[in-house]
């Protein structure tokens, strides 16, 4: 069971206050050998300083000690790129024995999810290579933007699994892309550990696919226990994006327990994902049919769609959500009508064991950290204890498979960014989830942790 967490602490949530929300236009197509980036240049199209693109012409030239000093010099100015931290790492290490690991996240369509997540991977690099890296090897880290899209996921992947030096991949961000890549590295013997999709789609996908987080019924029935028993709200509208795996089985284990605990579930049509969707028409409609309550389940790169819901609330309804809106944008885009709404969480840097992490990572990006950051730390330092033995093979096709065995081993655990991390017979981390609730202090809205008096469940009732 969950320790008995402390009194209600109120927390800014994490480094999206450095950003607002990038929309990336205008991308220049890329080659196959521009697709994994060590450091030659910038994958994100906006905020690139003078000094970073002195960095990156430098690393392109293989002036490793330029590179290094400037992109240290980018970093004092922008303390919280994380980017720039992996390609300062990867130059300092250039002319060492390294391993590598690929980190695939979404750039050109959500970039501040992107940063959150390179934010863990760079932090566990820090790390790894200053205690000796993998198994004596250091740790270089490639860099891949999948844009959220299965089709290009699946392009890196066919790239990724034919460099020699490449151990294992953190990505995707989304379900759909990680769900496509999963055959490919699957089928080619490569480990891959998703930091955040929750589909159950990818449990026990295959013997090298693993995630940093559980299936979303873990969080549905957390949300579920809570919107009815300490909310006790018994008459809710469900609206979530179709288009999108994982929320679509969160909305339906939300539904199931539910109904379960003795609630009931509005009839609507309301589909995130529909172009012609109208956040006006849908909660007139939702109002109508008497519900007391709407939980909201959009894909991430549908976040506008989804605070338009939530603006066209008024405050009228209470509001639940999925782990997609544990971001600063959801409250930037749905303003002061975001206050209250409720939301599962796998990690928040006020639970107990989570505060050595949290003021970690605070020194580290200047900043506090949410979720994703957590979780993509977690996948990159479990690569790291299952692969300590395992990158002293000679072949990297063997240290791939060993590194698989170790995590798939019964005896594999780690302390993580919070609660322990280890993964099930499914490929499955076993975690537990806490409720946050959207809270304001002055001008500034934040994500509150919240103290229920209410059992937390380890897992789902059985069905």
């Amino acid at each position: 069971t969950m320790p008995k967490l402390p009194p209600v602490v109120f927390i800014f949530v994490g480094l999206g206050l450095f950003g607002g929300w990038q929309l990336m236009t205008n991308r220049p197509s890329i080659g196959s050998n521009e697709i994994l980036v060590s450091g030659e240049r910038s994958l994100f199209s906006t905020g690139i300083s003078p000094t970073k693109n002195e960095a990156t012409n430098a690393f392109a030239s293989k002036d490793w000690t330029r590179a290094a000093t400037k992109f240290g010099q980018s970093l004092q100015s922008n303390a919280n790129d994380p980017e720039s931290s992996i390609y300062r790492q990867n130059a300092l290490i250039a002319q060492q024995e390294t391993i590598s690991i690929v980190a695939v996240v979404p750039i050109g369509s959500n970039p501040n999810v992107a940063n959150e997540i390179l934010r863990g991977v760079a932090t566990g690099q820090i790390e790894i290579n200053q205690n000796g890296g993998i198994g004596g090897k250091k740790l270089k880290i490639y860099i891949a933007d999948d844009n959220n899209e299965a089709k290009q996921a699946a392009s890196i992947a066919q790239l990724v699994i034919t460099k020699s030096d490449v151990l294992a991949v953190v990505g995707s961000n989304a379900s759909s892309p990680s769900l496509a890549a999963a055959k490919v590295y699957q089928q080619a013997g490569m480990v891959m550990v998703s930091p955040t999709s929750t589909t159950p789609m990818l449990s026990s996908f295959g013997n090298y696919i693993f995630r940093a987080v559980p299936p979303a019924e873990v969080t549905a029935y957390k949300l579920a226990e809570y919107s009815f028993k300490t909310a006790k709200k018994t008459k809710t509208a469900i609206c979530v994006d179709e288009t999108s795996p994982d929320n679509t089985a969160f909305g339906n284990s939300y539904r199931s327990e539910l109904l379960a605990l003795g609630g009931s579930v509005i009839s609507t049509k309301c589909k995130l994902g529909q172009n012609d969707f109208s956040a006006s028409d849908e909660m007139e409609s939702i109002i109508r049919n008497g519900a007391d309550s709407i939980m909201i389940a959009p894909h991430i790169e549908r976040l506008p769609q989804a605070t338009d819901l939530i603006r066209a609330n008024r405050q009228r309804l209470a509001l639940f959500g999925s782990a997609s809106l544990n971001t600063t944008i959801t409250l930037e885009l749905g303003g002061k009508e975001t206050l209250g709404m409720a939301l599962p969480t796998l990690w928040h840097p006020d639970l107990p064991e989570a505060k050595r992490f949290a003021g970690q990572m605070e020194k580290l990006w200047g900043g506090k950290v949410n979720w994703r950051s957590a979780m993509a730390y977690d996948a990159t330092i479990a690569i790291n204890a299952g692969g300590k033995t395992c990158v002293r093979e000679a072949e990297i096709e063997a240290a791939r498979e060993c590194l698989a065995q170790q995590l798939r081993s019964p005896s594999f655990g780690l302390v993580g960014s919070g609660q322990s991390l280890r993964f099930n017979g499914k490929g499955d981390r076993d975690m537990q989830a806490v409720m946050i609730k959207v809270a304001n202090q002055g001008v500034n809205r934040f994500f509150q942790l919240q103290n229920s008096s209410l059992p937390v469940a380890a897992k789902p009732k059985a069905k």
